[in-house]
């Protein structure tokens, strides 16, 4: 694996991200909603994390339930270990797994998506 690599991320470091109010208003996303933070990811789990996230926002009104569908529907099809944070405003500094990182911001939701916990020394930290 790679030597760890540390990053921090704040709910400001990508455009746009801060929104007033906390009532989460309704809206229909798609693929090109998709503004990229940081992408440590295999492809075919990053192509999975985008079309999953694009029908969790557009299904669920609770960012719970759209890190839950996330984190659920990874550890299925991935092996388990997998955490899912969402939302608007929110830090973050965890330890990943070499190529299981993703950070992106899809509609008015910030998606934080990686796993953690296996064998072996943690990949990276941000």
């Amino acid at each position: 694996m790679s030597e760890p690599v540390d990053e921090g991320h704040s709910p400001d470091v990508l455009e746009g991200v801060r929104a007033r109010g906390s009532a989460r208003k309704r809206e229909t996303v798609t693929r090109e909603n998709v503004f990229m933070g940081t992408d440590r990811m295999r492809p075919e789990e990053k192509e999975r994390a985008l079309g999953w996230a694009v029908e969790a926002v557009n299904r669920f009104d609770s960012e719970m339930d759209v890190a839950r569908f996330l984190k659920d529907n990874f550890d299925s099809a991935f092996g388990d270990k997998w955490h899912c944070v969402v939302g608007r405003h929110f830090a973050s500094h965890v330890s990943y797994e070499n190529e299981h990182y993703i950070y992106f911001k899809i509609g008015r939701e910030v998606i934080l998506l990686f796993k953690s916990g296996g064998v072996g020394k943690p990949a990276g930290h941000t």
